[in-house]
């Protein structure tokens, strides 16, 4: 039998906005308050399966935050990082199966379906699984649950988180007076199912604006740095764009680039940079979310799963943000952002 840790790095060693601290469902639904678990419940054994628990400082806190609440409630929580390869994931979630004392997986998936057959394996060896952040599931448009034997799913929509960008940049079009209105789009996994979303509801919502168009894309993978480069190449082959486009990484890494210094930006992730972006009025806005949220309200989930053998329905954490999340210079300050950017 393996040796469990709290956290592993390696490839194959055992081991990814503001806002609410808990969603209103968690109140309403348990019936098992930490204090009472922690003091009189058996030791647990938890995987966390994330996506990239290394650099990258969105997954930081969230695991950060799901560590603490695990603590807090007696169990013990392994994270295995995939790095952002779903073949990886899928072999940590392999490794999680075959590890022996596992009540419970969190998983959050890169890709929305392929994890689903392991699901069926979790449940049909009494193994809770919750699924948080990222959708699992064949619908990107909501937060329910979508998968047989799901004990929780708490995730925000990607489809609606998409849409508030694309509406925010059509804003930030018309506030900026940019006609036409020439957007250089980063991706961060192109092929994730997240980006498929988020670019489906951006170009969606683009539709209101005639003189809005995305006239070059380019990818970040989560990091300013990887940004900054991809936007330095974007400028270069489109010198006319004048507003970005990206999650809050890549809005940093468009802020650092001397090319893009003219251009309108406009991120996702509400991270306290990206506040910081627009209270200073260089970022025109930004969409919030809230991963310490996520992590936090995950293991609770699943820790009251598997404490009183029950499943608990989808929530999202964000519903109950301010303006639906959407950071502007006017209402800034009513953020505070869960994760550095």
């Amino acid at each position: 039998m393996k040796k469990f840790f709290g956290l592993r790095s390696g490839a194959r060693a055992p081991l990814a906005i503001a806002g609410v601290l808990v969603a209103s469902f968690a109140i309403a639904a348990f019936s098992t308050s930490a204090a009472t678990a922690k003091g009189t419940s058996k030791h647990l054994k938890l995987v966390f399966l994330s996506f990239a628990a290394t650099n990258n400082s969105y997954d930081a806190p969230m695991l950060a935050a799901a560590q603490k609440e695990a603590s807090k409630l007696n169990a013990t929580l392994q994270i295995m990082d995939a790095k952002n390869s779903p073949t990886q994931q899928y072999s940590d979630f392999q490794d999680a199966l075959a590890e022996g004392g596992v009540q419970g997986i969190i998983t959050q998936p890169i890709e929305s379906t392929n994890l689903i057959p392991l699901v069926s394996k979790a449940v049909k060896k009494g193994i809770r699984v919750v699924n948080v952040d990222q959708v699992m599931g064949p619908k990107y448009t909501t937060a329910a649950v979508q998968v047989k034997g799901l004990s929780g799913n708490v995730t925000f929509n990607p489809w609606e988180l998409g849409s508030l960008w694309g509406q925010l940049t059509v804003q930030a079009c018309q506030a900026k007076h940019l006609n036409p209105c020439n957007i250089g789009y980063l991706y961060d996994i192109q092929q994730s199912t997240l980006d498929v979303a988020l670019h489906a509801a951006f170009t969606n919502a683009l539709k209101k604006d005639p003189n809005a168009k995305i006239v070059d894309t380019g990818q970040d993978y989560f990091t300013p740095t990887t940004g900054e480069s991809a936007v330095q190449t974007m400028m270069t082959a489109h010198p006319e764009i004048n507003l970005i486009a990206a999650s809050d990484q890549g809005i940093e890494g468009a802020a650092a680039a001397s090319s893009a210094a003219k251009a309108v930006l406009v991120g996702f992730g509400a991270s306290q940079a990206g506040i910081n972006g627009v209270k200073s009025g260089r970022w025109y806005g930004t969409v919030a979310q809230d991963p310490a949220t996520e992590g936090k309200d995950g293991v609770y989930t699943l820790v009251n799963a598997i404490r009183n053998k029950k499943n608990y329905p989808g929530s999202n954490p964000l519903n109950s943000l301010p303006n639906k999340g959407v950071v502007t210079k006017r209402d800034a300050s009513q953020f505070k952002g869960e994760w550095a950017g």
